[in-house]
């Protein structure tokens, strides 16, 4: 509970959450992270798969995180229009 709303907006906010409705940069937010996870998650399998030596698989997942990362900072862009201030997310970044 926020101590701060008043009890007419509490229980406006009461009412959308029991029925299932979320702000759409709520659902945006949660897709970007989802995304992210999945994309890391198939990175480091593809690492662990190839052992110490990169290989052409290692190599092809690289790039296709590389242009995973170009598409989610493209989303956190929009995300970041239309969110808050307080829950705005920086831009993933990649390293070699």
């Amino acid at each position: 509970d926020n101590p701060f709303l008043d009890r007419s907006d509490r229980l406006g906010y009461d009412l959308l959450q029991k029925h299932g409705y979320l702000p759409e940069w709520i659902d945006q937010q949660k897709e970007i992270r989802k995304i992210h996870g999945t994309a890391v998650r198939v990175l480091a399998g593809a690492w662990l798969d190839c052992g110490e030596d990169p290989t052409p698989q290692w190599l092809a997942q690289r790039d296709a995180f590389k242009e995973a990362i170009v598409d989610l900072n493209r989303r956190v862009r929009n995300y970041n229009l239309i969110c808050p201030a307080a829950s705005q997310m920086p831009l993933f970044v990649f390293t070699e």
